[in-house]
Parts: structure tokens; sequence; C-alpha cells
């Protein structure tokens, strides 16, 4: 490698789980998603590009010793499913549940933490939970299904069509 001008002793890696150790005790863990909600960064998670932007703007602020913590602003983003009720199920492999719930409240909408007759839509990830009812449908999953087959205005759906809601503003309450 050193014909290609890699030479590891000349490579200087900083990383911001020490930093954040010494400067901000007080947190109750050092994970990027805790440091980014706590310096109010507003990206996804779960993304390369996003989350090397987000350790930056971190190490920036740790380095600098800009250590008070941000309110992140929301009030450009638009409130495209206000008064909209969601609830997750699954795992995803693009975003964190964290990142869903705070996507679903920036836009407007509320997050639930289980099912419910006022329940609209039912965000639906890979099932990986070995306590699935019948082996396929978690308890939420059949909640929401009889909740359609009752008559309700329920759906499920997948991520990508989440982000069309909130991009199209076209959710039904």
């Amino acid at each position: 490698m050193i014909e290609k001008g890699f030479y590891l002793p000349d490579i200087e890696a900083l990383d911001t789980l020490p930093l954040s150790r010494r400067k901000l005790p007080e947190l109750k863990d050092k994970k990027l998603p805790t440091l980014k909600k706590y310096f109010g960064v507003v990206n996804r998670s779960h993304n390369a590009l996003n989350d090397c932007r987000t350790t930056a703007i971190v190490y920036q602020r740790l380095r600098d010793d800009k250590l008070d913590e941000v309110e992140p602003d929301y009030s450009k983003i638009p409130k495209s499913i206000a008064g909209i009720r969601f609830c997750i199920t699954g795992k995803f492999d693009e975003e964190s549940r964290d990142d869903l719930i705070d996507e679903i409240k920036q836009h407007g909408g509320r997050y639930t933490k289980s099912v419910s007759g006022l329940t609209n839509y039912l965000l639906k990830g890979t099932q990986t939970s070995q306590n699935l009812i019948d082996g396929v449908h978690s308890n939420s999953e059949l909640k929401m299904l009889e909740n359609v087959k009752n008559g309700k205005e329920a759906k499920i759906i997948g991520l990508s069509e989440f982000h069309t809601l909130i991009a199209t503003g076209n959710a039904k309450q």
C-alpha cells in the first residue's frame, strides 16, 4: 500500500467517544444517536453521508467546548401528517425507530406505542421477534387487521409509503 500513498502511521484517528465521555459525563450514553439528539442535529441516521455529517458536527462542538444542549428547529418542516396517528412494528435497516418517531412528530403526526381504534397507519418493518403471535404477524399487525376488518379507516404501510405520505400530505385520518 505504500506505493499508493497510504501509510498507516501518518493517519490520525479522532473519536467522539473519549471526548464525549470526558466533556459530557452526565449523558446516559455516548452513542451517536444520543449525541445527535443532544446537539439538535436534524437528519436521518443509518445513512453513511448523514452519519458523517452528524459525527463532524458532534466532533466540532466537543472540540470547541460548545457543550450546551441544542433544541432543534422544526419550524420549517411542513406539518404534512398533522393529527394522523402512527404505530410502528418491526425493524428497519434504512432508519432507526427513534428517527422514524422523530420524523412522525416533526411532520405533525402522533406516535403511539400500540395500535388502538384511533390508529390510522401501522408502519411495518421486518419482523424479527421470536414472539410473533402466529409466527408471521406481530400483535400490532393483528390488531390493525382487525380494525380494517371492522370497517376502520386504517392501513398497514411500508417505509416508502410512509415517506410518500410525508412528501405529499395525502394521509387520511
